[in-house]
């Protein structure tokens, strides 16, 4: 099974109040957005559910102006696996990878919130021995 890997990199430019972001999805140290732009919440749903997902387009957002025309192929599969049919940009492949370990990585960058811990159960009534 694939390693998936989403780097975040923090760019700092000449003024120190414009901070930009580099973003690498990476799977098993392929980097599928090399000259695209990732849409991250493309990428967050095609987690959530199957369907067919563009998920890098062109920075104005056009997949077909980054010369992109057939979307990612996503499947869900048993035991948490998803599958990604990888067309566009070619060469076509498929990446197989745990949905709870992608999840962890969107996480651990902050792109989906992390589910709260449960609260621990409650503490039995206390028993009241008065004698009256």
């Amino acid at each position: 099974m694939a390693r998936f890997e989403y780097i975040v990199k923090n760019l700092k430019r000449a003024n120190p109040r414009s901070v930009r972001r580099s973003v690498m999805l990476r799977i098993d140290g392929e980097v599928l957005n090399l000259g695209y732009v990732l849409s991250e919440d493309v990428l967050v749903q095609s987690l959530e559910e199957p369907g067919d997902y563009w998920l890098l387009t062109c920075g104005c957002g056009e997949p077909g102006c980054a010369g992109l025309f057939t979307p990612f192929e996503v499947e869900h599969l048993e035991d948490g696996i998803i599958h990604w049919h990888v067309t566009d940009p070619g060469p076509e492949r498929d990446f197989y990878f745990s949905r709870d370990q992608a999840m962890r990585e969107l996480q651990k960058a902050g792109l989906i919130p992390t589910p709260p811990k449960p609260l621990p159960p409650p503490l039995p009534p206390m028993e009241n021995n008065n004698d009256d």
